[in-house]
């Protein structure tokens, strides 16, 4: 009998996010561990193994009758010999061969896959954009990430780090962004981006915390420096769906990560912007949403990818 099990590992630099699903991307069980990069890669590694096994064992599955693992890890990554060349999010991680040392341990096969592309593969495959062969999505987080689906199929492009739309600039000299560029979309809309934005103009001076919901709070409290924060974010991600939408034609533009869970508060604005910066020449107007799978996106989108490569999804 054919097993009916994948598992997707999502590696961050925080937590590591490990879902069981089914071949229809069902998730069956789930568990979560934090990643505690300042131990290093073997540690983390090490982290990953247990992932795997804890939700095996929330599912009631041996790890024998599992197809497979997908793994998403932040890049820049070498797919095809399943390394992780290097990452800001995990200090230290230099070329190390993930695939081959989870593989040794796990004993089953296993796919590696950037975590913005796994995101959107997951929306395309039983998410927001399931059945739409065209579409983006921004995974706007601590930093924003991307990826894009063509003609059904993930778009890499000739050096495997194509769809990084973090770094499309909005802003021309505009703030400098950690990748050394200025006026990336990343300087704007990220987590990191807001909240530092927030400290320097003195939002956060009575809130207690430096988060986008307390930012929030503050811009509806009257706020201006927070108000302008949040509406630098919105236009630059309005600006960005519309470079999309001329170099892309999609169907879908999709909002995920942590800053697009503040829903129709980013939604609607992003949508406000987009309009008065498009041109009205012609009728290719792409719809934007918010993505479905909130933090299991990357989890369900690498299993996925997982099973793809396999040729079974």
């Amino acid at each position: 009998m054919q097993s009916e099990y994948v598992l997707g590992l999502d590696l961050g630099g925080t937590n590591i996010k490990a879902r069981l699903v089914d071949l229809h991307g069902t998730i069956l069980a789930a568990s979560d561990l934090p990643t505690q990069v300042e131990h290093g890669p073997d540690h983390v590694i090490s982290q990953l193994n247990s992932a795997a096994r804890d939700t095996c064992g929330v599912g009631g599955v041996l790890m024998e009758d599992v197809i497979g693992v997908g793994v998403a890890a932040p890049g820049p990554l070498d797919m095809t010999h399943g390394v992780i060349e290097k990452s800001v999010n995990l200090p230290g991680w230099i070329d190390i061969p993930l695939v081959e040392r989870l593989e040794t341990s796990l004993e089953r096969p296993v796919t590696l896959l950037n975590d913005a592309n796994a995101a959107c593969y997951g929306e395309h495959w039983v998410g927001a954009g399931k059945g739409v062969d065209d579409l983006a999505m921004f995974t706007l987080g601590t930093g924003v990430g991307g990826g894009i689906v063509s003609g059904g199929r993930l778009l890499f492009g000739h050096f495997g780090q194509g769809a990084e739309l973090g770094h499309i600039i909005v802003v021309q000299d505009g703030r400098l962004c950690g990748c050394g560029q200025r006026g990336c979309l990343e300087a704007y809309a990220s987590e990191s981006h807001i909240k530092q934005r927030g400290r320097e103009l003195g939002v956060f001076a009575e809130a207690g915390n430096s988060s986008v919901p307390a930012l929030l709070a503050a811009a509806k409290s009257g706020s201006e420096p927070a108000q302008r924060i949040w509406e630098a974010c919105c236009t630059a991600v309005g600006a960005a769906c519309v470079t999309l939408q001329h170099v892309l034609n999609p169907r879908l533009i999709l909002l995920g990560g942590g800053v697009a869970a503040a829903g129709a508060t980013v939604l609607e604005p992003v949508r406000t912007a987009y309009a008065s910066l498009t041109w009205k020449m012609a009728r290719d107007v792409p719809t934007i949403e918010l993505a479905a799978l909130g933090n299991s996106a990357g989890a369900i989108g690498a299993a996925g990818w997982f099973l793809h490569q396999r040729g079974t999804a």
